[in-house]
């Protein structure tokens, strides 16, 4: 990336010559945002841009494009990490690797990737809710009229922040919950504490039955409360499509965002040179 830094333009700052760091150009700028003019790349264990540039366009020098036509600014996280590295920012960020594995960031549908199939007749003994997460497959009759032969899972990417959020009312607390924190009962997990009072609670991420007497228990306060109602405030997966749908814990979406980060656009090495040459033409 050094090198990048020496096609900046030289400005007069206080008198001194100084690289103009506040200039920008990006590809569009390029005229090069030509999706035929670029390729897939993706990255090995350990592998750095410098190395892929010198493998690729026979110069190290090249890193900058790299970064230019994947939008990587910061050379440190804007790349993928080491799995080891990865773990130790995760723990840093939500404190052990346990929690990050159960903390869930949101609700997602499972059905990409998913291959399986059902009858027809089993589509129509499906509840209309669920009935909207498969997709039918026609087979075109000699009478030109199309026949649906079976139904497939869709591979449409649903997203919601929470399945449901529940409103509890306490009595008997021993002390005050920590917002955030996931309760327990009987040593199970069942949902994430939105907020609380020592005798009211919202709750999110709902994993179990919770009801009228149960005893909830805070994760990290250790803190205790007994169920006198429940209330559901918002339902945004009803209980019987919750099988279409993954709850996605931070540790994974974080290997997730990670894994993204290897897929790279390498600009194809016949338009390097032309990419140089407008760059500086851009800069003066």
């Amino acid at each position: 990336m050094t090198q990048f830094f020496k096609k900046f333009p030289i400005v007069d700052y206080g008198g001194v010559p100084a690289i103009n760091l506040l200039s920008r150009v990006n590809m569009s700028k390029l005229a090069l945002n030509n999706k035929q003019a670029f390729y897939d790349y993706v990255m090995n264990n350990n592998e750095r841009l410098d190395s892929i540039s010198y493998n690729y366009y026979k110069d190290s020098d090249y890193t900058w494009l790299i970064s230019l036509s994947n939008s990587i600014i910061d050379p440190y996280y804007d790349v993928p990490l080491s799995d080891e590295d990865l773990n130790k920012l995760i723990a840093i960020k939500y404190g052990s690797i346990s929690a990050a594995q159960q903390k869930i960031v949101f609700f997602r549908t499972n059905g990409l990737g998913d291959e399986s199939n059902i009858t027809t007749a089993a589509y129509a003994a499906l509840s209309i809710g669920q009935q909207k997460y498969w997709s039918p497959v026609s087979r075109s009759e000699s009478n030109y009229n199309s026949k649906i032969i079976e139904y497939v899972r869709s591979q449409e990417e649903l997203i919601v922040t929470t399945n449901k959020v529940i409103g509890l009312e306490l009595s008997a607390a021993t002390g005050a919950f920590n917002d955030g924190e996931l309760l327990k009962i009987s040593g199970d997990i069942v949902a994430e504490l939105a907020y609380s009072t020592t005798s009211y609670a919202t709750i999110r991420h709902v994993a179990g039955d919770i009801s009228e007497g149960d005893v909830i228990e805070g994760y990290t306060s250790g803190e205790t409360a007994t169920v006198d109602s429940v209330t559901t405030i918002t339902q945004n997966i009803p209980n019987d499509e919750l099988i279409y749908w993954d709850a996605i814990n931070a540790y994974d979406y974080e290997h997730e965002l990670n894994n993204k980060k290897t897929n790279l656009k390498l600009l194809g090495n016949q338009f390097a040179s032309v990419a140089q040459t407008q760059l500086k033409d851009l800069f003066l």
